[in-house]
């Protein structure tokens, strides 16, 4: 995936869910917690950093939080 798009998708929503490549579970990013080296991707986390290339992310997803986001509100 290009680093551009995942910055856009990232700023615009706050947070996204990442599938990376080599890694089994979604990967969360923030605003507060992700940084964009070049083609690196950089997440801060409770014990240290998850550093990953932008082409390594095979899918990318809106985290949703309450039942608006799901369109279920009346």
């Amino acid at each position: 995936m290009n680093v551009e798009n995942i910055k856009s998708q990232i700023q615009e929503n706050g947070e996204l869910m990442a599938k990376v490549e080599e890694i089994e579970e979604p990967v969360e990013l923030h605003l507060h917690d992700t940084r964009f080296e070049d083609n690196m991707v950089v997440v801060d986390l409770a014990d240290g950093e998850l550093r990953f290339t932008a082409d390594r992310v095979a899918a990318t997803w809106k985290h949703y939080h309450s039942i608006e986001d799901y369109g279920l509100d009346d």
